[in-house]
């Protein structure tokens, strides 16, 4: 069993251009989504042909893979970089060819059972709503036989950042992921990039050198396939 990418068509492009929002900020290219929308008939097959050649030899276009981080102002001193949450924006034509990756590489994993089910976050037919129910009703179950139920909450902080890469990727092959997929998502990962967007200045390109992409569209995925065996590591217990 190996994923493997299937060639994107002009329709594929035309349906990803419809889901990108015009009120998002455009990237590092300066092309705001709305523009692509307008220009897809345009667009659409050389994107698709650059897609292909992307897929097809492992290799991403170096600035689709720089971010534009604008700081946001939460609450507090302005001058404590503590009270700053950073939005990170990549290209629109980016979020397009992650899309389409994203959506092969879920059904892939979905088709063939390879998430734990105890994975409720980012994934299609799951919520927060449905890993509540199941809780409770491991709680009455334990209730009825007159057992104790004991929970621990762990809430993981920075946990997208901290994503070793090379743990990442030794990890994707156990999930099929072999050959020019496994290059690609090798090219996605590093020699990544990202600048600072500040009073209408950019600062200097500084490299990415852990975590999963923010503001991506297959950060979360890639993310919960990192964790996807804690569940191994537990004797007496379930995870949710």
């Amino acid at each position: 069993m190996s994923f493997q990418f299937i060639p994107v068509t002009e329709h594929h492009i035309e349906k990803k251009f419809n889901q990108l929002k015009r009120s998002k900020a455009a990237g590092i290219d300066n092309i705001p989504p709305g523009i692509l929308k307008d220009c897809s008939t345009v667009v659409k097959d050389p994107l698709a042909h650059i897609i292909n050649m992307s897929l097809c030899t492992g290799v991403i276009p170096s600035e689709w893979k720089v971010a534009k981080v604008i700081p946001v102002h939460k609450k507090g001193p302005i001058n404590d970089f503590d009270n700053y949450r950073p939005i990170s924006i990549l290209p629109a034509v980016t979020k397009v060819m992650e899309r389409i990756v994203h959506d092969q590489l879920m059904n892939y994993l979905e088709i063939n059972h390879l998430i734990n089910d105890s994975q409720f976050g980012f994934r299609p037919k799951r919520s927060t709503q449905l890993a509540v129910t199941l809780l409770l009703d491991k709680v009455r179950a334990n209730m009825d036989k007159g057992l104790l139920t004991g929970m621990v909450f762990i809430d993981l902080s920075k946990a997208f950042d901290t994503v070793s890469h090379s743990n990442l990727l030794n990890k994707l092959t156990r999930f099929g992921i072999k050959s020019y997929e496994l290059e690609w998502f090798t090219n996605y990962l590093f020699n990544r990039s990202q600048c600072v967007s500040f009073d209408g200045s950019l600062s200097e390109k500084f490299k990415v050198t852990s975590g999963v992409p923010q503001g991506s569209i297959l950060g979360p995925l890639l993310f919960i396939l990192y964790i996807n065996d804690i569940d191994d590591h537990l004797i007496s217990a379930q995870i949710i």
